[in-house]
């Protein structure tokens, strides 16, 4: 399950009944980061990998980059195109989270979900990727 943060959150209830708009820039991209350890709702704590070649990688917003799905009760939305990292030239840990964040460095957190499984990354491993459909991000 995906965990929208406080700041989402209150941005969305402002939006929908408030009649106040959606105060966020509303980027052309949102940027997929790697963790190592989950943040709080409100943003705090967490580790995102920082070093050895890390980068966030830019996904466009848009219907032709991200898919809608309904099943039941669950709304989900998936990236349509491999989210492919840059291959890490040291050890990056344990990562346990993906994040969405509203910039390539610091930037606001706006999603965070858990890993399936967790993946140790090492130098010399190739390069992460989450394949088409495997960056899920549901809400009920």
């Amino acid at each position: 399950m995906s965990a929208m943060t406080n700041y989402l959150e209150g941005a969305l209830i402002d939006h929908l009944f408030r009649a106040t708009q959606y105060s966020h820039s509303s980027p052309a991209e949102w940027h997929v980061g790697l963790l190592t350890a989950a943040h709080g709702e409100d943003g705090s704590g967490g580790t995102e990998l920082s070093g050895n070649n890390y980068a966030r990688v830019a996904v466009t917003r848009g219907t032709s980059t991200w898919t809608k799905e309904v099943v039941g009760n669950d709304y989900s939305v998936k990236n349509t195109s491999t989210v492919t990292f840059n291959a890490p030239s040291g050890p990056w840990g344990v990562i346990t989270h993906i994040g969405i964040w509203d910039a390539t460095t610091g930037g606001t957190l706006i999603l965070e979900a858990a890993l399936q499984y967790s993946k140790n990354i090492n130098q010399g491993d190739p390069a992460p990727k989450f394949n088409a459909g495997d960056l899920k991000f549901t809400f009920n």
